[in-house]
């Protein structure tokens, strides 16, 4: 499976923060950002959409993973 080299901002993001990552591959791309928002302790929702004419996933923080 390809690796996808994208830096998440996840430990400057808290609850409500949001942010869009423009891709080709929106299921890895999903997948692999879920996966690092919680090696962060973040929960986050993700959604395949379009903004400003890209394709890609936006990434939205609901809550801080419990300790």
């Amino acid at each position: 499976m390809k690796k996808l080299e994208i830096e998440y901002p996840w430990a400057l993001m808290e609850k409500g923060d949001a942010v869009f990552v423009p891709t080709l591959n929106e299921e890895l791309t999903k997948e692999e950002g879920l996966k690092s928002s919680l090696s962060f302790g973040r929960i986050v929702e993700s959604r395949f959409g379009i903004f400003d004419g890209k394709l890609g996933v936006m990434f939205t923080v609901k809550r801080r993973k419990p300790d």
